[in-house]
Parts: C-alpha cells; sequence; structure tokens
C-alpha cells in the first residue's frame, strides 16, 4: 500500500504532504497514509530524543538529520531556533515562524525573548529551502547579519544559521555567509 501511495503522490514528502480528507483515497489508502505519517513523526521525535543527550554541532549528523526528517514534508518554509546553553547541550528546540513556499521573516523579539527566558548562551537557527536549494539567499544571509548583531548585544551568539533541504543541510558560517 505504500508503494501505491508513492506512485500515486510522487514521493514519500508528497505521501506525507497529501491530506488524509482528500477524496480520491479510499479507506485502505487513507489509513496507510495515518500510519506512514505517524511513522514520519516518530522518526522525527526519535531524532529530536537522540540531540538531548549530545553536545550540539553545526556538523552534527544527528542535528542534520533531525532537521531533514522535521522539514521533509513541508511546502512552506519554516524557522526553527535550537537553544543551546554555554557547554553547547540543548535546552529547548522551538518553531518560531511558517511562511510560505518562498520566504519566512525572522521573529526577532520572540526569539530574543525566548532565548533569555531559558537563559540561552547561543542559538543554531535553521529553515528550510522547500525548493531543494541547498544554499543562502541574499535575504537569507541580510537578515542573519541583522539577527547576529541583535543577540550579540544581549549577550548570546549566534552560533549558525542552517539551510534545509531533503537532502542537504548548508551552513552559513562553514560557507562563510555569517
Amino acid at each position: 500500500m505504500a508503494q501505491a501511495l508513492i506512485h500515486k503522490f510522487g514521493s514519500l514528502p508528497g505521501v506525507l504532504r497529501a491530506r488524509p480528507d482528500a477524496r480520491d483515497l479510499g479507506p485502505d489508502e487513507r489509513e496507510a497514509l495515518l500510519a506512514l505519517r505517524a511513522a514520519s513523526q516518530l522518526i522525527t521525535y526519535a531524532l529530536e530524543h537522540q540531540l538531548e543527550s549530545k553536545r550540539i554541532k553545526i556538523t552534527c549528523a544527528a542535528l542534520h538529520q533531525y532537521l531533514m526528517s522535521h522539514f521533509a514534508a513541508r511546502e512552506d518554509e519554516a524557522i526553527v531556533a535550537i537553544f543551546l546553553d554555554h557547554a553547547d547541550m540543548l535546552l529547548r528546540q522551538h518553531v518560531l515562524a511558517n511562511g510560505n513556499v518562498g520566504e519566512v521573516s525572522i521573529p526577532m523579539r520572540e526569539l530574543s525573548r525566548n532565548a533569555l527566558e531559558l537563559g540561552a548562551q547561543k542559538v543554531i537557527l535553521a529553515h528550510n529551502h522547500p525548493s531543494q536549494v541547498a544554499s543562502a539567499t541574499r535575504e537569507d544571509i541580510a537578515a542573519t547579519e541583522n539577527l547576529a548583531r541583535v543577540l550579540h548585544a544581549l549577550g548570546i551568539e549566534l552560533v549558525d544559521h542552517l539551510v534545509v533541504t531533503r537532502k542537504a543541510v548548508f551552513s552559513m558560517r562553514m560557507n562563510k555567509c555569517l
């Protein structure tokens, strides 16, 4: 049944984006779709749980796997903030904003407030590119530089801003965009 759904929707992310109430789904297809969605959410949860006991580095494979899984089925851009303590241990990860297919704005006030409330010393920002282009746009870089200045003034380090696609993670820091 899973193969039939993948064929019908073109890919596993296509299946995960499909609406369970779509009229062209039979009862067995609907049940399989819901099961695949549940499995995907369980995998994302398991990957997130792995982060809780590790020092988070921008090259951390577990972080990249989690982010790719988290964003895999999204058709719109979204921003996730990963708040770290002084020892790079995860304090919390939080979806900050949802945008549209081509853009999402960084809610700097909310991000700053969350970081201060958590006592975060460091922040890693991540957002997806539904276009599957794993690189930063001029707008991404400008917004990130502005955010880095705001956080620096609060004594918080912006460790990196990661751009995530289904198959890759682009680090602004490692590519000298930050």
